[in-house]
């Protein structure tokens, strides 16, 4: 999947060794063989083993191949160390010119998308879940005054959460506790320190697989709260508009007979 600067799941980059409209990334032509692979009836995928979407990456990866009549192939993209946009620009580049056909979980908020880039539309939309133990809570201003509810600090929903509670009378208002993933404010809610904790449904997937005791946690939506999704496509090079679209096509037949929505569920990704 791939990332955009905000994620630990997101693309590397390029050099000049194409068209110059396409504005590539400055890349040592020793760094990367710039030739088509042939693959035949093949297609690779760029998976990143840091991302939390990697085990659900490659189960899509699977599915779109197959409708496709293709066969699946994957390649762990390495990543160095944490470096600037221009650094993980040409990372990715060079693993699309030499490695993969595309990279997934790429983020669809990536604006602007470098010009040698294509995008596919979204195979997932990750939304953001209110998590209890509470048999009584059904929504967010279901939960008493001085209830205490967390957030992951500093990202879109910990803002709408922060807004929401401003705007409540003082005496009617729980408590926004930050943590600094969603991981942190999962194992407090588990552990009864939270009474609610609102986190992205990848981080509540993840972490109910990880602890077998955490199957008593419920996910609702966010309501009153309006949180926008995050949604993950593929990235491809401009010159591969024509796989591209093959791709935006398996991704509608996926959607239509509902593949998509089942591996989601199976993740977790749905409340």
């Amino acid at each position: 999947m791939i990332l955009h600067r905000l994620f630990p799941i997101l693309l590397v980059l390029g050099s000049g060794l194409v068209p110059p409209a396409l504005a590539q990334p400055q890349v040592q032509g020793d760094f990367y063989s710039g030739a088509r692979r042939q693959q035949g009836a093949a297609i690779r995928f760029c998976l990143w083993p840091t991302s939390p979407l990697y085990a659900f990456d490659k189960a899509i990866g699977e599915e779109l191949a197959a409708v496709q009549l293709l066969e699946a192939e994957f390649y762990d993209a390495p990543q160095g160390p944490a470096g600037t946009q221009e650094l993980f620009e040409q990372q990715l580049f060079i693993h699309l010119m030499d490695n993969c056909d595309a990279a997934m979980g790429s983020s669809l908020d990536w604006q602007p998308l470098p010009e040698w880039l294509t995008i596919t539309r979204p195979y997932i939309s990750i939304p953001q879940h209110l998590v209890t133990l509470s048999a009584d809570v059904s929504t967010l201003d279901g939960l008493p005054a001085g209830a205490k509810v967390g957030s992951v600090v500093f990202s879109v929903a910990d803002m709408v959460l922060a807004l929401y509670l401003e705007q409540l009378p003082e005496h009617d208002r729980p408590v926004r506790v930050p943590f600094g993933s969603g991981e942190d404010v999962l194992a407090a809610v588990l552990d009864k320190n939270l009474d609610a904790g609102i986190v992205s449904a990848q981080s509540f997937g993840a972490f109910r697989q990880q602890h077998t005791d955490a199957d008593s946690m419920r996910a609702l939506p966010p309501a009153p709260l309006t949180i926008p999704p995050a949604t993950y496509g593929m990235t491809l090079l401009v010159r591969d508009r024509y796989l591209a679209q093959a791709l935006d096509q398996a991704i509608v037949e996926l959607e239509r007979d509902g593949t998509l929505d089942r591996v989601a569920q199976s993740f977790g990704y749905v409340p």
